[in-house]
């Protein structure tokens, strides 16, 4: 190689034994590439012993059904933009909340290679996935830059791939393995890292393309990595002005370069235009606790499984119990390496040899002090937002750090901060390992490995189920369905589904080219998602129902003036213009409210005759969803003209205004008007009479001609 165009300071070359940790490693091209791959072979190994090949066909889906989750999510996400026509910004779809449009980045389905994938649409196959190789792709990647990093502190390339087991072997690389897949790309933290740990070397061009890129593929792969990778680069920055490997502007000009390329690919997506809310919720309770190092969480055999606050799942960031072993076994060597060369240059004073100075020599090997200085900083800074604006240990709340508005809204774009934590883990793994390999012979090296290994490795044998998938039966099988898929081309929701409906009849209408109105995305603008329901509501009110659409309901309730034959197949209640053979249509009829087992009853109790309210009795509930519009209330029992009565919404923090039709003993009908859907009413019913209130009956309806006889 030409001295002249290679990347590395030589006045900073020393021999591999010279200043180990900080300077030595491989510095010629071709051996990287050889340790890289050793690492990615590791990496290789690891995954087909976890996961097999079955999630590596690009035609096999039903795997991602199968494992339920996010990824379910993930993959409809990618289907739904492939389906949508181009646009620009070249990330954006109206086929996740039709008519609006909103970036492939918010349903996590790495848009940088669906950004690709796309582009080949006319000749994949109809049914096409990625996220089963990308898995692979990051514990090649994984394995790659562990072994990378371990070579800046070890000459062997055996003991360097072999360590790599550590890194890919990392309990919040398995934790989120085909959960959720984007946030199994860990690799850019050790890259990230790798080029900290070689920032005395680095010429200031090639920083340049490296941060650049790292800051395209964080935003092309899942943002969360900006922030984390960001930090990394600080690190990166500092150290390169104190060794004076770039002049002070040269180090602070990276940051920019990283933002300014990380900020093109969130424009490319379309992640800042379309239909998406930035909210701040979230933000400390999706936090770490300050046992999130040690506690198991349930999933790791040989750590405690040590209490936790709601939310801070988000948090995971366990060591694993070899990483742990080795780091406490690195730190007593460590210590006897000092205590030694303590005594090493006490008995070189007591003997008089003259003591040389190293001062003018270039080959002197820097002091670690900056490094170790700089490497707890961002442990501590990495830490603390992790743990955001409230400190757990446990599951107690210990404090609430207060911040300016602007300050929590800015840090509430990343309102999962509990995993900033991975920072932390990687960090100390890489301590461990640096401790271990500068500070020990190679034979104790291997045994040490051997055994901390071999302990995380059982450590955390519950992920060695992922291999074994069961065979779940795919919904929306029936003919009814494969009848709609070839007739209508959208899905407007009237309300709120629940999760489990929008993931199902995602998963259907991406596969059969349906646009919805609504998708699981990380960030929906609920707002337009309300105008778009009080549109089509208005449509249907003005007896314009689109032919094209499939309306699909929250309950059983018919609107009579909707003009719309309403069905239930599947447990989803849909309504069509046209009149459906295969499937009856749900009855023109009121729902009844039952009441049983006492539950929202104070004071009184469930018999066969009804429900019983005894006097200062209450009988609340049942938190039932309605869309806006108006509604009846029939109720017959005994005892009702006594009764005081409200319709209640806790979510809301409101009283609905009921106008009162007829009271008698035995029957009372109210009505109320809802001018936004709600998904918590209660019909409550006080007893103040010093008499027994009986409620036979409740009805909820929408024509009075369909009232019970």
């Amino acid at each position: 190689m030409n001295t002249s165009h290679q990347d590395i300071n030589h006045n900073d070359i020393k021999s591999k034994s010279a200043d180990p940790g900080l300077t030595s490693g491989y510095h010629n091209a071709s051996d990287r590439w050889i340790l890289f791959l050793l690492g990615a072979g590791v990496g290789l190994i690891l995954y087909l012993t976890l996961y097999g090949v079955r999630r590596l066909g690009f035609t096999d889906i039903s795997w991602i059904y199968d494992m339920q989750g996010d990824i379910r999510q993930h993959y409809t996400g990618w289907v739904f933009f492939r389906n949508g026509d181009w646009q620009f910004p070249l990330g954006m779809t109206d086929q996740m909340m039709y008519p609006y449009n909103t970036s492939v980045l918010f349903s996590d389905s790495i848009p940088l290679l669906a950004i690709f994938f796309k582009l080949f649409r006319g000749i994949l196959p109809e049914t096409f996935q990625y996220l089963g190789a990308y898995g692979l792709l990051c514990f090649l990647l994984q394995g790659g830059f562990g072994a990378l990093i371990a070579g800046r502190f070890h000459p062997s390339k055996v003991v360097c791939a072999l360590f790599s087991i550590v890194f890919v072997f990392s309990p919040i690389l398995l934790y989120r393995m085909y959960s959720h897949t984007s946030l199994s790309s860990h690799y850019l933290l050790l890259f990230a890292i790798y080029l900290w740990l070689s920032a005395a070397e680095i010429r200031y061009r090639r920083s340049v393309l490296l941060w650049a890129l790292l800051g395209i593929l964080c935003a092309g792969i899942h943002i969360y990595f900006l922030p984390m990778v960001g930090l990394i680069l600080i690190a990166f920055c500092v150290k390169a002005a104190i060794h004076r490997n770039h002049s002070v502007l040269q180090a602070i000009s990276l940051i920019p370069v990283y933002c300014i390329s990380a900020a093109l690919m969130v424009y490319a997506e379309g992640g800042f235009t379309g239909a998406g809310d930035l909210s701040d919720f979230g933000l400390g309770i999706y936090n770490a606790n300050l046992n999130v190092l040690i506690n198991g969480y349930g999933i790791d055999l040989l750590l405690p499984n040590l209490p936790f606050l709601p939310g801070q799942y988000e948090g995971y960031g366990p060591l694993g119990a070899g990483v742990l072993l080795l780091l406490i076994l690195s730190l007593i060597f460590g210590l006897y390496h000092l205590i030694s060369k303590g005594r090493s240059r006490t008995k070189e004073q007591d003997c008089n040899k003259p003591v040389v100075d190293s001062s003018d020599n270039k080959n002197t090997p820097r002091s670690p002090l900056p490094d170790i200085i700089i490497g707890a900083v961002l442990i501590l800074v990495s830490i603390l937002l992790a743990m955001s604006i409230n400190i757990s240990l446990n599951d107690r709340l210990l404090a609430t750090i207060p911040l300016p508005q602007l300050l929590y809204q800015l840090l509430g774009i990343f309102r999962c901060s509990g995993r900033f934590i991975w920072i932390p883990v990687y960090v100390l793994t890489g301590t461990a390992l640096m401790l271990l390999l500068t500070r020990c012979k190679k034979p104790l090296i291997l045994v040490v490995l051997v055994i901390c290994s071999a302990v995380q490795i059982y450590d955390l044998s519950s992920y060695y189920g992922h291999r074994r998938l069961p065979d779940i039966e795919q919904p929306f099988q029936s003919e009814v369905w494969e009848y709609l898929a070839e007739h209508y081309s959208h899905i407007q929701y009237i309300g709120y589904p629940d999760t489990e409906t929008l993931v199902q009849l995602g998963w259907y209408a991406a596969k059969n080219h349906i646009s919805v109105s609504q998708s699981i995305i990380s960030r929906s603008d609920t707002a337009l998602i309300q105008q778009g329901i009080e549109d089509s509501v208005a449509e249907l009110r003005n007896l314009t129902p689109d032919p094209d659409t499939i309306y699909v309901f929250n309950n059983e309730l018919y609107y009579p003036e909707f003009s719309l034959h309403l069905y239930d197949s599947d447990s989803v209640v849909f309504g069509v213009t046209e009149e459906l053979s295969m499937l009856s249509a749900i009855p023109n009829a009121p729902l009844e409210i039952r009441y049983h087992d006492g539950l929202g009853l104070i004071g009184g109790e469930d018999t066969a005759d009804g429900r019983i309210v005894h006097n200062d009795g209450t009988s609340f509930g049942p938190y039932y969803p309605l869309q806006a519009y108006t509604y009846e209330i029939i109720v017959t029992g005994q005892n009702l003209s006594a009764a005081e009565y409200d319709v209640f919404s806790g979510d809301h923090g409101t009283t609905i205004p009921c106008t009162l039709l007829e009271s008698t003993d035995t029957e009372l009908r109210y009505y109320y008007t809802l001018t936004e859907d709600y998904s918590d009413l209660e019909f409550r019913f006080f007893n103040h009479s010093g008499e027994d209130i009986v409620i036979e009956h409740l009805y909820i309806m929408t024509d009075p001609e369909d009232a019970p006889k």
